[in-house]
């Protein structure tokens, strides 16, 4: 059997850690015993170009087309030079689709390859970006009770979710990354939840731990005090990750707690951040992006994590945090608030829908994070709790077994609805 897993190179791929996701997936079908090979559309190279690398994996590039990008033709000609390619292979083929525009290549797909297995994951709804995470601006805009709506607003709105719809059924198999995913699919989009599949992110754990020395030797090089407790942010510097809020009550924080720094791991535009942090910039350490290996040096050294994000799916840094045995101080959005354990594995905020818009309250945020500092018998606690979590849940290990049984369902006697 062979896995193909089609990986679109564009920017919301890229935010939404389609390339982490694929590597993983990767991992999953090397666990299987199966051949895989990864189908990059968009890419930078010039012309199609077939090449295997040093794992013995098989990549197709099938470069960007000026004028064709994101267009059905576009996809279904990826399909038919597909074709032409992979013809005379004679082992079952399962095609995993990473994005919604890939919908075009299904009806294809079945065409060419009538005994294949198409897989969906979601990495993200459309109308989620829009509508801050809330399923109940969606549900009243699907319902027609949308006039605290722009009437084009809200009918992009429903455009974009009935297209989800219709990749939903087409696919044989939706994987859904969290709870949230899954009862928006079930409940809302009307899917049978026998053609679903709640498979969580996984990591392979690369957690050091790190001596005294090494986490003083650390905080020297990025001129942190070495006695100040660290605070973290890992993301997009961007409004949908609450960044604002964290500065502002990281602000408040401060005229009470002192002995604290706040570090912002992540690109966005800083001289507006910095704007906002005023006085208190000076303990805030912004990194911009990091290397993999100075950002799990950081996250080493943290006494916790702070993540605002007003929605996610499975979150990759949210899954770093809790193997590097991080509290995080979170919401309860979307699917973030699956992840954290109210007072277990962290701390929640409940996002504030009002006026078409989401918000989360900063003094309340500023009291949180405070009690994890003047708690540390609490925060050791969480900190054991996180990582318990991350081995339980979230480590590659469990992403593999269930990715197998999944594959094994649909070439044996295997049960559909207990993956």
């Amino acid at each position: 059997m062979r896995v193909y897993i089609i990986s679109e190179q564009s920017s919301r791929a890229g935010i939404y850690g389609v390339g982490t996701y694929i590597r993983s997936l990767y991992d999953c079908v090397e666990y299987c015993g199966y051949r895989c090979s990864i189908i990059h559309l968009g890419s930078e190279k010039k012309g199609l170009i077939v090449e295997e690398d040093d794992l013995g994996v098989e990549h197709f590039y099938f470069p960007e087309i000026e004028g064709m990008k994101e267009t059905p033709i576009y996809y279904k000609s990826i399909v038919y030079i597909l074709r032409d390619l992979i013809a005379d292979r004679e082992e079952r083929s399962f095609f995993h689709l990473s994005s919604h525009a890939q919908l075009w290549m299904i009806r294809e797909l079945r065409s060419y390859f009538p005994d294949c297995v198409v897989l969906y994951s979601i990495h993200y709804f459309n109308w989620i970006f829009s509508l801050s995470g809330s399923t109940n601006y969606l549900k009243d805009i699907l319902s027609g009770n949308d006039q605290a709506w722009n009437a084009h607003f809200a009918k992009c709105i429903r455009n974009d979710f009935r297209q989800e719809q219709i990749l939903f059924y087409k696919v044989d198999r939706v994987l859904c990354l969290s709870h949230f995913a899954y009862n928006v699919v079930t409940t809302i989009a009307g899917i049978d939840p026998d053609r679903l599949s709640l498979v969580y992110n996984g990591l392979k754990d690369e957690r050091i731990v790190r001596s005294l020395e090494d986490i003083q030797r650390i905080k020297k090089r990025y001129n942190l005090p070495l006695r100040e407790k660290i605070i973290l942010f890992a993301g997009r510097l961007d409004q949908v990750k609450g960044v604002v809020h964290i500065i502002k009550a990281y602000k408040e924080l401060k005229k009470e707690y002192t002995d604290c720094h706040l570090v912002m791991i992540g690109e966005g535009d800083f001289p507006y951040y910095l704007e906002i942090a005023e006085e208190t910039c000076g303990s805030i350490l912004f990194t911009g992006r990091l290397a993999k290996d100075k950002l799990y040096e950081l996250y080493s050294i943290a006494d916790f994590g702070v993540m605002q994000s007003f929605h996610e799916q499975c979150s990759y840094v949210g899954i770093e945090m809790m193997m590097h045995a991080l509290p995080i101080i979170g919401t309860n959005s979307s699917g973030l608030d699956e992840m954290i354990i109210e007072g277990e594995t962290g701390l929640k905020l409940p996002v504030i829908e009002q006026n078409n818009s989401a918000d989360v309250d900063i003094d309340l945020l500023k009291d949180k994070m405070l009690f994890l500092l003047q708690n540390s018998e609490r925060r050791e606690y969480m900190s054991q709790k996180a990582r318990e979590r991350f081995e339980k849940c979230y480590s590659i290990e469990v992403m593999e077994r269930k990715m197998s049984y999944l594959y094994k369902s649909f070439v044996s006697v295997f049960p559909l609805n207990d993956i």
